[in-house]
């Protein structure tokens, strides 16, 4: 069964200069008084595309509706993944959403994602529009990141810190796609909010002494890995 998320907007923050003790206490001390939302854990994506990266593209040039397709696992890299989940992440404007499908375990031995993906196109029960999506696109990149949960109590917003973020190229078929990898950003934040939350995310945002940047993990692993 696809799940689908509610729809939300975002709001990212790339400073450039802050690690990560930094940006944690920068959250504890903020006067929205946020707390911690979930336990902190590593996030493992891989990403799909099309053959002439149309994905990425309409992510570079803005394209008004676009989206990311990627399998989604918590915890390590490789061995069993007992809770792969397939997500096709929209975005309308300034709305985004997810669609998601869990996915039976699998394994990623070395690294080596073939299993991941056999399990993803063989899923059963795989409705016909994400069976129709995965015909058109392929494994291209993957990253991954250990992830701190916040929300604010009073206004229910969420945020999130990311760092140690690595992205890995793939590599042919069957050998290890965690091979060669570089990294990124020393952390990134991120504001997750309904629309008629905005006025009191821009109190949020203008209480950090950053501004806001434009920020796609899919689009910096193309970029970073791939020269972009």
């Amino acid at each position: 069964m696809i799940t689908r998320s509610s729809p939300r907007h975002e709001r990212k923050f790339v400073p450039e200069s802050l690690s990560l003790a930094g940006a944690l206490a920068l959250v504890r001390r903020h006067p929205a008084a946020f707390v911690e939302a979930y336990p902190e854990r590593m996030v493992n994506n891989l990403y799909f595309d099309s053959p002439g990266l149309i994905n990425y593209f309409d992510h570079v040039t803005g394209a008004g509706r676009r989206r990311k397709v990627r399998i989604r696992w918590y915890g390590a890299d490789s061995g069993l993944i007992e809770r792969p989940v397939l997500e096709c992440k929209l975005k309308r404007g300034a709305v985004s959403w997810k669609e998601s499908l869990a996915l039976p375990p699998a394994r990623v031995d070395g690294g080596a994602c073939d299993g991941l993906v056999a399990a993803c196109r063989g899923a059963p029960g795989l409705p016909e529009e994400f069976r129709h999506l995965l015909r058109f696109v392929q494994p291209v990149v993957a990253n991954r990141y250990r992830r701190f949960y916040f929300v604010s109590p009073q206004w229910g917003i969420r945020l999130t810190v990311d760092c140690q973020l690595e992205f890995f190229g793939l590599r042919a078929k069957g050998q290890r796609p965690w091979q060669a990898f570089a990294r990124g950003p020393q952390v990134v934040l991120e504001l997750k909010y309904p629309a008629e939350k905005a006025e009191e995310v821009a109190w949020i945002a203008n209480q950090f002494p950053f501004r806001p940047a434009r920020c796609s993990k899919y689009v910096l692993a193309i970029q970073i890995v791939c020269g972009g």
